[in-house]
């Protein structure tokens, strides 16, 4: 019996290819090398994606606490 087939889950292994990893490890080592520089526009503008929920609740909160602090100083009883 295989190795293949003695899998009792019915799935079978995936082939492990030694062309796959040398590759990733060349495409590593290039990154490693040869940093990727990003300009600091594009740096704001990841941070605005990926924050982009935070950032709307985070304004919501305060419009709605400017909005309670205003009425409460400018209200006359």
């Amino acid at each position: 019996m295989t190795s293949e087939t003695a899998n009792t889950d019915g799935v079978t292994p995936v082939r492990s290819d030694p062309s796959i990893d040398n590759d990733q490890e060349v495409a590593l080592q290039n990154t490693k090398e040869k940093p990727i520089k990003a300009s600091f526009s594009i740096s704001i503008r990841r941070a605005i994606e990926n924050y982009s929920r935070e950032i709307f609740w985070m304004t919501l909160y305060t419009l709605v606490l400017l909005a309670i602090f205003a009425e409460r100083a400018y209200c006359k009883y």
